[in-house]
């Protein structure tokens, strides 16, 4: 019996990514026929005393017809050497095989870089034009911070972008339901599209903040609301990224204010720098929802109000239907 697997290679910037390893399992378990496994690849992320990044490829990919290499934090590590950790591991990976270079990205750097203000740059985009130079074929993103990041990639090197709701929203209704006394909450009006298809889910109606921001000190803040009445309903906050929580807190204080009931949260990247966990806690939140797109902090997993869900499955369904050149659109994203 041919081994499914044969000719794929999947790859980690950190070879002990719990992430990678669950990936890795999923496969084995739906894709290996009970008897064929796949691993993580051996490679090695180290930094000279200097603190450049040097990347190793521990074993030959010369039989590879599809590598697959997962971007997440490294741990202990911050963005910038994750970043150059990725983008080597993938140029090391494409100068040592002929096979398909594909870039699984759980979390896209830079992602909330993705327009131009004044005397700045669109980050995200460059990020983008850093990844194609490594010589990838093809980028997996779960829920971009915008739809326009799809275009920064080239159309030689197509996007297939994933959304975590389909695995938030389930866990979602076991506990707070569904119907028109749920109201759906985005920050700001960037993010009601997100919002409208978590209130479809739920039978339920959305509404959006509006933020304003200070352009003297940066400083964004929530001045009211636009759309639909909250007061006594049950609020459910999302949003892709929640880094220092500090959107999250304005929004929830408006909405004691304005007399809404109990207040739920829910988003994709869980960066939570600082001492967002402690502030979203001591916001009054009932329940947070949440991914392992980020490695989750030890405050996070110590918080009793919030409720990690692994996307490790989804991933593994893209990369294997990648791998069979099926459609993601007619066999996973529709689902």
């Amino acid at each position: 019996m041919k081994n499914p697997f044969d000719g794929l290679k999947i790859f980690s910037t950190d070879p002990n990514d719990p992430f990678t390893i669950a990936v890795c399992a999923y496969l084995t378990k739906k894709y290996g026929e009970g008897k064929f496994e796949i691993k993580p690849g051996k490679n090695l992320a180290d930094h000279f005393p200097d603190s450049e990044t040097k990347v190793v490829i521990e074993e030959t990919v010369n039989n590879a017809r599809h590598i697959v290499v997962i971007g997440r934090r490294l741990p202990n590590s911050n963005v910038n050497d994750s970043l150059m950790a990725m983008l080597l591991t993938l140029s090391a990976l494409k100068g040592s095989s002929e096979a398909r270079v594909i870039a699984a990205l759980p979390c896209l750097w830079y992602a909330r870089q993705d327009r131009k203000t004044a005397r700045t740059v669109i980050s995200a985009r460059l990020i983008a034009d850093f990844l194609v130079q490594t010589g990838i074929s093809r980028a997996i993103i779960l829920d971009p911070h915008a739809g326009q990041e799809q275009g920064f990639f080239p159309i030689y090197v197509p996007v297939d972008t994933l959304s975590a709701s389909p695995i938030l929203i389930p866990e979602i209704r076991k506990t707070i339901g569904e119907g028109k006394d749920i109201i759906v909450v985005s920050p700001d009006n960037g993010g009601s599209s997100r919002a409208g298809n978590y209130a479809a889910a739920l039978h339920a109606s959305s509404t959006a903040g509006d933020k304003r921001r200070d352009p003297r000190t940066g400083r964004s803040k929530i001045i009211r609301l636009i759309g639909d009445r909250v007061k006594g309903r049950t609020a459910l906050i999302v949003d892709d990224i929640v880094d220092t929580g500090g959107s999250v807190v304005d929004l929830i204080n408006l909405l004691r204010k304005i007399g809404v009931g109990d207040i739920y949260c829910a988003f994709t990247h869980p960066v939570l720098s600082g001492e967002a966990v402690a502030k979203l806690t001591a916001a009054g939140i009932k329940r947070i929802w949440t991914t392992d797109s980020v490695p989750p902090s030890p405050a996070l997993l110590e918080s009793d109000i919030f409720v990690q869900v692994s996307v490790a499955e989804l991933f593994a369904d893209a990369i294997w239907l990648n791998f069979i050149g099926k459609s993601l659109s007619e066999n996973l994203l529709k689902k």
